[in-house]
């Protein structure tokens, strides 16, 4: 499973074919069985002829807000709104390191 350094910044990139929609990108949350536990936003309505959205996954305190547990690892689902359509990547779990 990989793991993404909760300081950084990264770009979410996909492959976008057929017409043009707004997607929602939410980051869900998974327990060690692989069941979901909850999930919050990353960005709403974006063009997903786009094909990428920068993202700051420095997101501690919203965690908290939106999880009841902390999660054990995510995926980040993209979805057009009030339809079927949507995907999600595959598991990754996301470390913060200590800078003293």
């Amino acid at each position: 499973m990989e793991s993404l350094d909760g300081n950084g910044t990264y770009e979410i990139v996909w492959i976008w074919t057929g017409l043009d929609e707004e997607i929602n990108l939410m980051l869900v949350g998974y327990n060690k069985n692989e069941e979901e536990i909850g999930m919050m936003p990353i960005d709403y309505m974006i063009q997903a002829s786009s094909g990428s959205c920068t993202w700051e996954p420095n997101f501690g305190a919203d965690i908290f807000a939106n999880f009841t547990d902390w999660p054990w690892c995510f995926k980040i689902e993209a979805d057009v709104p009030d339809t079927e359509i949507w995907d999600a990547s595959d598991f990754f779990s996301v470390q913060w390191s200590i800078v003293l």
